[in-house]
């Protein structure tokens, strides 16, 4: 796992940290560069990841691990934070009433919503906050806590703040990314395998093609600013 964590060139700072930017609401917003804490947060998630890689790969491929920590970047930032705070577990930002709303099966979500809900195993009121997206690629629902209790030996269901622990957010990224387990089918090595780059569909591997677009600039800027063979 060649992968080491290079300051950028200081006339480089200011270009680097426009690139990458934040998102509120949809709209992109500049920020400062990585502060104490998300530089820390990044060195312990590469010590992990380095620490867990070959449990899952067979080979180092920089590819895989540029897109990793892209799509962390995209799928776990603590942006309600000042300045936002990057590449560490995080628990969606939302608010009991919201969730239950959004992921709920009770009285105040809508017919389409609970439905969905009930479909992804959210059948108890309180399901929609308790199953809310947590670790590094934001797992959700009831049903995807139970898959990965079973996968990880761990009980998610009862103590969902688990999947908050770098180590277990982390086994279930490279997991789940290595076999195709968040959707059926889409893994790392059907894009990115070999000579292949195709960074687009890629993000088919978590939950389709939304931020496609953020994703692709993060694993780019990633690739050329944080990581170096």
């Amino acid at each position: 796992f060649p992968v080491t964590i290079e300051p950028p060139h200081p006339k480089a700072q200011h270009h680097d940290k426009n690139k990458f930017g934040a998102y509120e609401q949809g709209e992109k917003i500049n920020i400062s560069q990585l502060n104490d804490a998300s530089e820390g947060n990044l060195k312990n998630l590469l010590d992990e990841m380095k620490r867990q890689y070959s449990s899952y790969f067979e080979c180092f491929n920089f590819k895989y691990v540029a897109y990793m920590l892209s799509t962390i970047r995209i799928e776990s930032y603590s942006y309600w934070s000042r300045p936002p705070e990057f590449f560490r577990p995080v628990a969606e930002n939302i608010t009991y009433e919201k969730a239950e709303r959004d992921y709920g099966c009770g009285d105040s979500a809508s017919f389409v919503n609970r439905q969905r809900a009930i479909a992804n195993g959210n059948t108890a009121v309180g399901d929609g906050y308790k199953y809310r997206g947590r670790g590094l690629v934001q797992l959700t629902w009831k049903n995807g806590y139970e898959r990965w209790s079973n996968e990880m030996n761990a009980d998610f269901i009862n103590q969902p703040d688990l999947v908050m622990n770098l180590d277990y957010a982390v086994s279930i990224m490279m997991k789940g990314m290595s076999e195709g387990l968040f959707r059926s089918g889409h893994c790392l090595s059907k894009y990115l395998g070999g000579d292949k780059r195709d960074y687009y569909n890629a993000r088919l591997i978590i939950n389709g093609l939304g931020m496609v677009g953020r994703t692709k600039q993060s694993n780019s800027l990633i690739s050329q600013s944080v990581l170096r063979k």
